[in-house]
């Protein structure tokens, strides 16, 4: 299975995972937001119920503690009682079943799916409650059996959390789910390890299990691992509100045994995905292996090769790569070519020469205007307005090959912008004297000028218009005298040059 079965771009496929990811750990809401984009999935068919249990589990949380707020506290014993009995319902102790009340005459007190005996919810929790030690109120016992539902969101949300990543990294021929971007990498550890500003406040174990939802999954935790951290953590959150916010003093046992037991395990499981994830990230950011295909065509070897997509349609070049070599080169590629191209080649291979003739190529083919900073050392492109000619042995053999390629050398439109301080003379005028396709620039710091593109345009212009050209079109290239090198600063306005170049017939 391909990439491109997902129905999806790729790219758009992972980021948008990746955010699926940030958001489930930012707090309960992130679960609804992992709902809606499981919704969307309909080729993993387990993932079906999994989310309709998230979803129920999720709404029957929010709704009870709706029901905890101050104002409705205050109505009367009795009447809480009633409402909350009808909401838990009946419950299955069997299979889980749950249905109202109201069905509980109709189906005879007994599951109709395994034929064991129905009960009202509130009593099973209630007699849980009082054979344990802690006092009762409604509230509680709701809560109680709300903390429940939501252990099950939760494990239902890493369940289907984990089929999705084992099917990506099925899809994308991965031995497990990694994270391709480093940067958001460092932004889940940074959450991991701290708070951010403006984060929703949840209390801490329950978000170190929304945080363990994606971790453990990406870092292969068992199933009845994960199931037993995100019910012991989700039990100290339980007891925890059940004590501090509801005053059930009996609730401290409870928290306090159950956060000793959630400790323990939730050190080691962080052990574990530490050191799967120094393993996973090393193995992927290690040494990759190259291959490339090399076969003679025509009577010349192929000067190109390209990575096929399964390489980098994940959004970053796999480790091992297969290059195949290329006859008919895409000079202007799509996007399903991606969007990084290197040229490799020992010294005076020609590297400078191919990027030279795309860019002049670029100009013929798309009739476009390509800016090139120079180096005083080099003339590279700044010959470009006349075709190429075999003064030497190096050009004779590039002349040579261009011939076996059937490519015949024709000149493009160059202005040659030479930058210099107010004042300071051209040198080498005798060996370089200037041309018709050569400016002169005069700036007050030649490490930080700013270039009027409008008067550029129109020199360019009249340099393009002899070739048949009859707006802007051809190479801009720009000389700084003053030693242009690493250090140099040549600030060219780019928002201008863009705005103008805008205004022409594209």
């Amino acid at each position: 299975m391909k990439a491109e079965s997902l129905g999806f771009s790729p790219t758009v496929w992972l980021e948008s995972l990746f955010k699926r990811i940030v958001e489930s750990e930012a707090g309960r809401g992130g679960v609804e937001a992992l709902c809606q984009y499981l919704d969307q999935i309909d080729f993993i068919p387990d993932i079906v119920p999994l989310r309709q249990a998230m979803k129920g589990g999720s709404i029957f949380f929010e709704t009870a503690m709706a029901k905890c707020s101050k104002e409705l506290l205050k109505r009367p014993v009795a009447a809480r009682e009633d409402e909350i009995v009808e909401f838990l319902g009946c419950a299955c102790e069997k299979c889980g079943f749950r249905t109202t009340l109201r069905n509980l005459l109709e189906f005879r007190n007994r599951c109709p799916k395994c034929r064991a005996e129905l009960r009202p919810l509130y009593v099973k929790v209630l007699m849980d409650m009082v054979n344990g030690g802690m006092e009762t109120t409604p509230e509680a016992i709701m809560m109680n059996a709300a903390y429940d539902r939501l252990t099950e969101s939760y494990v239902a949300a890493f369940e289907a959390l984990k089929l999705v990543m084992d099917e990506t990294a099925r899809v994308f021929g991965w031995e497990r789910f990694r994270i391709e971007d480093p940067q958001l990498r460092n932004y889940l550890d940074s959450y991991f390890l701290g708070r951010f500003a403006g984060e929703t406040k949840t209390p801490r174990e329950e978000k170190q299990v929304l945080q363990f939802l994606a971790r453990g999954c990406m870092a292969g935790a068992s199933l009845d691992d994960a199931k037993k951290l995100i019910r012991l953590g989700v039990c100290v959150v339980k007891y925890g509100y059940l004590f501090e916010v509801l005053g059930i003093t009996g609730a401290y046992g409870f928290y306090a045994q159950t956060l000793s037991e959630y400790g323990e395990l939730y050190n080691k499981m962080n052990e574990q995905i530490r050191m799967a994830y120094l393993d996973m990230y090393a193995t992927a950011e290690g040494e990759g292996q190259v291959t490339i295909v090399s076969e003679e065509h025509a009577g010349y070897y192929a000067p190109c090769f390209i990575m096929p997509r399964g390489c980098w349609e994940s959004g970053s070049i796999s480790k091992e790569l297969v290059l195949k070599p290329v006859y008919g080169l895409p000079v202007f590629p799509k996007a399903d070519f991606g969007a990084l191209q290197t040229v490799y080649a020992r010294l005076g291979a020609g590297k400078t020469f191919l990027l030279s003739a795309i860019a002049c190529y670029s100009v013929l083919s798309k009739h476009e205007v390509v800016f090139c900073p120079l180096n005083d050392k080099s003339n590279s492109l700044s010959l470009a307005c006349i075709p190429m000619f075999g003064y030497d042995k190096r050009t004779k053999d590039l002349l040579e090959t261009l011939n076996v390629l059937g490519v015949e050398p024709q000149g493009v439109p160059t202005l040659t912008l030479t930058v210099l301080r107010k004042g300071e003379q051209v040198r080498d005028v005798d060996q370089h004297p200037p041309t018709v396709f050569d400016r002169v620039v005069e700036v007050e710091n030649p490490r930080s000028f700013q270039v009027d593109f409008r008067q550029v345009m129109k020199e360019l212009k009249e340099v393009a218009e002899p070739y048949g050209f009859s707006r802007p079109v051809g190479l801009i290239c720009v000389r700084n005298m003053d030693r242009f090198d690493a250090d140099a600063n040549m600030n060219v306005d780019v928002q201008a040059a863009s705005n103008l170049l805008s205004q022409f017939d594209r």
